[in-house]
């Protein structure tokens, strides 16, 4: 997961990945926190016990990096133009 983490990170960094303005992903993608672990990175609320939510950020994480498997084994080919979404 921590390898997925960085993708997602550098693909917002770098503007390969687009955010389509949903209220709900910004707002989880915002209450996460990365943190470094002993294997690279994880994403986690800022508080266990937080009621803030950050289901959102991990399943366009997950998202993003199925795409990026399906494009990379060629099940999927991105037309001219497209854009994948996330943030």
């Amino acid at each position: 997961m921590s390898e997925a983490i960085e993708r997602f990170h550098t693909g917002a960094l770098t503007g390969h990945l687009k955010h389509d303005g949903d209220l709900r992903l910004q707002t989880h993608v915002l209450n996460a926190v990365r943190r470094e672990s002993r294997n690279g990175y994880i994403l986690s609320k800022e508080k266990p016990k937080s009621k803030k939510k950050i289901d959102a950020a991990i399943a366009a994480i997950l998202a993003y990096e199925a795409a990026g498997d399906a494009l990379a084994d060629g099940r999927y080919r991105a037309r001219a133009g497209s854009r994948a979404v996330g943030m």
